[in-house]
């Protein structure tokens, strides 16, 4: 089996996918990871190929006078179609059989969900006190279970 892992930087969150990923390739499946630089030595430290995604692209929106939860929810969805655009060539080409996303990787369930690809969060949903993220992870969880 082949898996696509779709990484955050935060180390809360891959943190507890490294135990599974190596399980994974223990079993014989073979896992590619994508994200930020930022996880590119966690890829690297357990010997998986990366797919560096661009940074510049998640810049923060310009202060356009409609406050922090505009500009962060911008941001948000911004994350949210580049995660979806950077994986969406892989899956189209058949080439993953199941999507391994963190939580914090919006747009990598919908780019699966959108390739009739399964794909599983591995951070059990828990309410930050973001109301961004908190709204997003929601609509997310309501719309796919």
């Amino acid at each position: 089996m082949r898996v696509l892992w779709a990484a955050s930087a935060d180390c809360g969150t891959w943190f507890p996918a490294a135990p599974i990923v190596v399980g994974l390739v223990a079993a014989g499946h073979e896992v590619v990871v994508t994200g930020l630089p930022g996880v590119a030595q966690v890829a690297a430290d357990l010997g998986l190929k990366f797919i560096a995604e661009d940074p510049a692209s998640l810049a923060p929106a310009a202060d356009d006078g409609h406050g922090w939860f505009d500009r962060r929810l911008h941001s948000r969805i911004l994350g949210a179609g580049l995660t979806a655009r950077t994986l969406l060539p892989f899956l189209e080409a058949g080439g993953f059989d199941v999507v391994f996303a963190d939580i914090f990787r919006y747009g990598a369930g919908l780019a699966a969900q959108g390739q009739g690809v399964p794909w599983v969060s591995y951070v059990h949903h828990c309410y930050i006190g973001d109301a961004v993220i908190d709204g997003l992870f929601q609509m997310s969880w309501d719309g796919s279970g």
